[in-house]
């Protein structure tokens, strides 16, 4: 008797949280500066299902043009898909980790204001099984987003939307901070924080801060560039470029700190050429 093979029947899911496989959002019009942007989005919306009891997000690489730009030290920027990605990527993605549901997504920019769609998918066949979308003017993008991830999770099944907030998704509520922080970001990746880009990076990050205090990692990269730069100067000019790069007023703490250090580095470099 001849035995046929059948073909390899699907894995089983395993017990536990159901896994949810995000694709950053694909970008159009082409925006450079959005990329990391997209990549943030959607890093932090797999983020925020962790605080759903029953869910677990992974945020897919495979959402890049070239997933190795996200190499730690890796110069190059991170660039994203700019259409969907194709079906068989999302089934793949799926299969390979045993996942329930895929979200992809798309980002529209334009002088107006914001487009954002959001499509849930089955994992293992690609099924569309919602999608919604918003226009919005840039002040509110991220926060509908988290919007439209709450009515993601509503379409999930008996999960609690409500412990998906504003902070559970991203870093910051201001959308031009998310995007001046991510140019900083690309920018120090391209330069190593020095030089012209360096203080390129500077003044993006300082926009960041002073767009939102509170936004903690905009900050730490705002204090650690700006001492970095400043150990590097070496005359007055140099160091009063810096300042005059500091967005914001000094009624902001990590400003009017970056503001006394510039003032001490011309200090210290002035009472330097007296002595010599």
């Amino acid at each position: 008797m001849t035995r046929v093979n059948s073909p390899d029947p699907p894995p089983t899911p395993p017990e536990g949280p159901k896994l949810v496989v995000v694709f950053p959002p694909a970008l159009w019009p082409y925006r450079s500066s959005l990329d990391r942007v997209s990549w943030m989005i959607g890093q932090g919306i797999a983020t925020s299902f962790v605080q759903v009891p029953g869910l677990l997000g992974y945020v897919s690489p495979r959402g890049l043009v070239d997933p190795g730009a996200l190499d730690p030290g890796s110069s190059r920027p991170v660039k994203v898909l700019r259409s969907l990605p194709e079906l068989q990527t999302v089934r793949e993605e799926g299969r390979s980790l045993q996942a329930t549901w895929a979200i992809t997504g798309r980002l529209l920019v334009d002088a107006k204001g914001v487009e954002i769609w959001l499509n849930l998918l089955d994992a293992r066949s690609g099924d569309l099984l919602w999608t919604r979308s918003v226009q919005v003017t840039r002040e509110r993008v991220l926060w509908r987003v988290m919007g439209l991830v709450r009515g993601v999770v509503v379409a999930m099944g008996p999960y609690v939307p409500d412990l998906i907030t504003l902070p559970t998704v991203f870093p910051t509520g201001s959308w031009e901070a998310l995007v001046s922080y991510a140019r900083a970001l690309d920018l120090v990746g391209a330069s190593g924080g020095g030089g012209e880009q360096g203080l390129d990076a500077f003044r993006a990050v300082s926009r960041a801060v002073a767009l939102d205090p509170r936004f903690d990692a905009a900050v730490r990269l705002f204090q650690d560039l700006g001492r970095r730069l400043l150990a590097e100067f070496t005359n007055e000019e140099e160091c009063n470029r810096l300042r005059s790069a500091i967005a914001g007023m000094s009624e902001i703490g990590a400003i009017r700190e970056m503001l006394q250090l510039a003032h001490n580095r011309i200090l210290a470099l002035a009472k330097g050429v007296r002595e010599t």
